[in-house]
């Protein structure tokens, strides 16, 4: 549900962070970034497992999408791993970008994350790559194009969490956002 000091800003079209509100239990919250830690272990762990298991593959000579590549064995096993891992990214991503309470710009981070991982993971499991030497399709360009377009979303997170993070009030960067939205006061809040 979007806040009441959201509503009152009168730009229901911006893309303003939606601000924490009593409605958001303390589970979801934790849950949510929670699925920022367990989606590149259970990628790699995957990506591990999936190299042992297709023949020839190697994880110094091939890039992660020829796992799930048309015509290897475990291809749906690898989509089905591509899309899982983007939409824990992407859930993450969202909780970040409304973890980040404020009015004075955009909050872009969040965003860029959420783009990341729906472009570059999810992208990689819905379009699959061809084999090598193999006559590129449409499937194929679909995969490389979204892939590059994730992976610079990838490259501007840190300037964008930057931006997003300079200037509060109660701490440098970071620090800040976890003080205000800790269970636990500050020693200079508590009274």
């Amino acid at each position: 549900p979007l806040s009441s000091s959201f509503m009152t800003q009168g730009n229901l079209l911006g893309i303003y962070a939606f601000q924490v509100t009593d409605n958001d239990s303390y589970m979801d919250k934790r849950l949510y970034s929670y699925m920022g830690i367990v989606a590149p272990i259970e990628f790699t762990l995957s990506v591990v497992i999936l190299g042992a298991l297709t023949p020839g593959y190697s994880h110094v000579y091939h890039t992660i999408s020829e796992l799930g590549e048309v015509g290897v064995p475990y291809v749906r096993e690898a989509s089905t791993v591509f899309i899982v891992t983007g939409l824990m990214i992407a859930i993450f991503g969202y909780s970040h970008h409304r973890g980040l309470p404020r009015r004075d710009h955009r909050v872009l981070s969040g965003l860029c994350v959420i783009v990341y991982a729906l472009f570059d993971f999810v992208g990689s499991g819905v379009f699959p790559v061809d084999p090598r030497g193999a006559a590129n399709t449409m499937t194929a360009s679909y995969h490389v194009t979204l892939t590059v377009l994730g992976e610079l979303a990838a490259l501007t997170m840190p300037a964008a969490f930057l931006m997003d993070t300079m200037g509060f009030q109660d701490g440098m960067g970071l620090e800040g956002s976890a003080r205000r939205h800790s269970r636990y006061p500050s020693p200079h809040q508590r009274s």
